[in-house]
């Protein structure tokens, strides 16, 4: 029966005859494992995944999914509540270039500097300073530094600003031409120093 089923899965049988074998097979683990051999014979790796997931293995299921470049599903399975695999969710997540949720998970694994650059390079400046933060250091002052090394004198005026660095605030906003908050931030310079 099994093995016709998996020869004319196509034909549209219905969905309760896989879900009888699962609960047939959590009696009989010397089937189950038969059955996980002719899913892989018929490379059936969808039903492998499914049957690893139902026999409580999502790590394996995971894997296989994986292996066989369906990374969406490989991915869920990594980052859900039962696995908890942060470094191979922020791997994947990265392949499928959704960098934001890799940065988390990053976090998530406490990858601070691997968070912090991924944030920073989707422009999230805001979740790349509060990670830098948590590792324990100025986010701001980080943050400035690097936007002012790629030329992005607006931002880095903005986040020296909140680091209270005026003079490196007021030497970006002398390279945007903005006489008026770069005399600003002198003053507050100048006032910092009383």
């Amino acid at each position: 029966y099994i093995v016709n089923r998996l020869k004319h899965k196509d034909a549209g049988l219905p969905r309760k005859y896989y879900e009888a074998e699962i609960a047939f097979l959590k009696e009989f683990k010397d089937l189950w494992n038969y059955l996980l051999e002719i899913y892989l014979k018929f490379q059936d790796y969808e039903l492998v995944a499914k049957l690893y997931l139902e026999h409580g293995n999502p790590g394996e299921a995971a894997r296989i999914y994986e292996e066989h470049s369906q990374f969406k599903e490989a991915v869920e399975i990594y980052a859900s509540k039962n696995v908890k695999n942060w470094n191979k969710a922020a791997e994947l997540y990265e392949r499928l270039r959704d960098y934001k949720k890799a940065a988390e998970c990053h976090e998530k694994a406490e990858h601070y500097h691997q968070a912090a650059e991924l944030y920073y390079s989707i422009k999230d400046y805001h979740s790349a300073v509060r990670v830098y933060e948590i590792w324990g250091y100025d986010g701001n002052e980080w943050i400035a530094k690097r936007l002012k090394e790629n030329g992005n004198y607006k931002d880095a005026a903005h986040y020296f600003e909140k680091a209270k660095l005026w003079l490196s605030a007021a030497e970006c906003y002398d390279k945007l031409g903005d006489v008026k908050r770069a005399e600003e931030s002198r003053d507050y310079y100048t006032r910092s120093m009383k």
